[in-house]
């Protein structure tokens, strides 16, 4: 699922934050989508096994102080 598309449905069912596995991306880093910042962990040699959190920007102002 395309990150935008996951941020619209994160917001259309009313969710503040969510865990997403088996996330397939290169190395880790951060994303914005909409009103959200995805977290995302490197899997393993083979782009496995990566985990990720999408949390709305509110939340993350909040986890930064």
């Amino acid at each position: 699922m395309e990150l935008t598309a996951a941020a619209r449905e994160l917001a259309r069912y009313k969710l503040d934050s969510v865990g997403v596995q088996e996330v397939r991306w290169d190395k880790g880093g951060t994303g914005r989508a909409g009103d959200y910042i995805f977290f995302y962990g490197k899997g393993n040699e083979n782009h496995q096994l990566g985990t990720g959190l999408l949390y709305t920007t509110e939340q993350y102002q909040q986890l930064r102080q």
